[in-house]
C-alpha cells in the first residue's frame, strides 16, 4: 500500500450467488439449475471468505494508486518541458533587448558601467568583422547586413550612455572615493604594522631592561653572599685567632710564675747552702718565651690584619647608616605621638591640654593686642581647635614662648 492513500475500509461483501442458494436436496437440484453435471461445492468457512475479499480490495486499490502515480507523473515532466521551453525563449528575448537606459536620478554602480563599457568594446569588435565580411563578400548578404544593423544600434545607445557627462563624472567621483578608501584601508593597515613593531621593540627594550636588572640583582645577592661568607669566615678566623692569643697569653703567665718559682727555689737553695741547678732550666724557658712571643706577635698581626677588612666592610655601611640617619632621622612611625591618644585617655587629655596651651584670640591676634599677664586662660576662653592662622608669641611672653623668642627670624 501507498503511504498517501488512506487504508481501505473492512467490510463484508454480499455472498456470492453460489453461496446465496436456497439449500434444497439433491433431488431437487435438476428441477431449478439446468447444469447439474457440475458437482456441488461445499461453501468456505466465514474467515476465509473475509480475507479473501479483504486481499482483493486492497490490490484494486493499489493498482489505482499505481495508475495514478503514473498519470501524476507524466504530467509534471510535460510541465517541466514547458517551463523549460518557457524560460529559454524568455532569456533569447532579453537578450536582444537592449539594457535600460538610466534616468537623471538613478546612477550606475563601477561594475556596471564596467560591464557596459566591455559590451561597448565587443560590439565595436563584432561590427568592424561584419564590416570586413560585408566588404569581401560578392553578393549581399542580408542576414550579415540585418546583424550589422543590430550591433551598430546597440553600440550607438551604449555609446549614448557612456558619454553623459553626468554619469561620467558620478562615476569619476565614485573612483576617487574608492581609490580614497584604499589608501585609507592602506594607510590603516601600515599604522597597525607600524604599531606592531614599536609594540614589539617595546617589549624588547622592556626585556633588555628586565634582564640587567635580573643581572644586575643577581650580581648583587652574589657579592651580598661573598661578602656575607667572607666576614663569616673572616669572624670565625678571628675568633680562633683571639683564641689562640688568649691560650699564648695564659702559656706566658705561666711561664712567669713558673721563672719567679724557680728564682725562689734558687734562693732557697742558697740559703740552705745546696747545690745549686744549673742553666738548661733557664736556657729552655727563654726558648719557649721567645717561640711564644714570636707566635703571639704573628697572631697580633692577623688579628689587625682582620679586624682591618672588617672595618672597611663595616665602614661603608656604617656611613650609609649614618648618612641616612642625618637626612631621615630615626626610622619611627611619624604619628606616633599622637596616634598614643587613641590608646588612653589620659594620653589624649594630655595632648589636647599641650595643644590648647598655645591656642589664642583671633581677635586679638588680628588687633596685636595679648593679655600677658594671663595669657594661658585667654588663649583657654577661645581654644578648642587647631589655628589656621600663625600663632605669634606676644610681646612679653610667657615661661613657654620664652625659650623661642630669640629667634623672632624664624617666627
Amino acid at each position: 500500500m501507498y503511504p498517501n492513500h488512506p487504508p481501505p475500509h473492512q467490510f463484508n461483501r454480499p455472498p456470492n450467488m453460489q453461496w446465496a442458494q436456497p439449500m434444497v436436496e439433491n433431488r431437487f437440484r435438476s428441477n431449478f439449475f439446468p447444469n447439474s453435471s457440475i458437482p456441488h461445492q461445499p461453501r468456505p468457512p466465514q474467515h476465509q471468505r473475509n480475507n479473501f475479499q479483504n486481499k482483493s480490495i486492497e490490490l484494486l486499490r493499489e493498482a489505482e494508486a499505481i495508475r495514478e502515480d503514473l498519470k501524476q507523473q507524466r504530467i509534471s515532466k510535460d510541465i517541466h518541458l514547458q517551463d523549460e521551453l518557457w524560460v529559454s525563449n524568455w532569456t533569447r528575448n532579453l537578450e536582444l533587448l537592449p539594457p535600460a537606459i538610466p534616468t537623471e536620478n538613478e546612477t550606475l554602480t563601477i561594475s556596471e558601467y564596467r560591464n557596459m563599457l566591455t559590451d561597448a568594446l565587443e560590439n565595436l569588435q563584432e561590427l568592424k568583422g561584419y564590416q570586413m565580411k560585408i566588404e569581401h563578400s560578392q553578393t549581399v548578404d542580408q542576414d550579415l547586413a540585418r546583424k550589422g544593423a543590430e550591433c551598430k544600434k546597440r553600440l550607438e545607445y551604449l555609446q549614448n550612455i557612456l558619454t553623459k557627462e553626468t554619469l561620467r563624472d558620478h562615476i569619476k567621483s565614485q573612483l576617487r572615493g574608492r581609490q580614497s578608501k584604499r589608501i585609507r584601508i592602506k594607510k590603516r593597515k601600515e599604522e597597525k604594522k607600524q604599531e606592531r613593531i614599536n609594540e614589539e621593540l617595546y617589549k624588547k627594550r622592556k626585556e633588555i631592561k628586565i634582564d640587567k636588572w635580573i643581572s644586575s640583582f643577581s650580581e648583587k645577592e652574589l657579592e651580598r653572599k661573598r661578602d656575607d661568607d667572607l666576614r663569616k669566615t673572616a669572624d670565625d678566623t678571628l675568633r680562633d685567632v683571639r683564641k689562640k692569643i688568649a691560650d699564648s697569653k695564659r702559656t706566658q703567665l705561666l711561664l712567669a710564675k713558673l721563672e719567679e718559682l724557680k728564682k725562689i727555689r734558687e734562693r732557697k737553695e742558697i740559703e740552705k747552702r745546696l747545690q745549686v741547678f744549673d742553666s738548661s732550666f733557664d736556657s729552655n724557658l727563654k726558648c719557649l718565651q721567645e717561640i711564644i712571643n714570636e707566635k703571639l706577635g704573628e697572631y697580633n698581626n692577623e688579628q689587625n690584619m682582620l679586624q682591618v677588612m672588617l672595618n672597611e666592610k663595616a665602614g661603608d655601611r656604617n656611613y650609609q647608616k649614618n648618612l641616612r640617619l642625618w637626612l631621615f632621622g630615626r626610622e619611627t612611625d611619624e604619628f606616633w605621638y599622637h596616634a598614643e591618644g587613641k590608646k588612653s585617655v589620659e594620653r589624649l587629655v594630655e595632648i589636647r591640654q599641650k595643644w590648647d596651651r598655645y591656642l589664642c584670640d583671633k581677635d586679638k591676634m588680628k588687633n596685636g593686642e595679648e593679655d600677658t599677664d594671663d595669657s594661658d586662660d585667654a588663649a583657654n576662653d577661645f581654644g578648642g581647635c587647631i589655628p589656621l592662622y600663625w600663632v605669634r608669641p606676644p610681646i612679653k611672653p610667657s615661661d613657654e614662648w620664652s625659650k623661642y623668642a630669640t629667634q623672632r627670624d624664624f617666627l
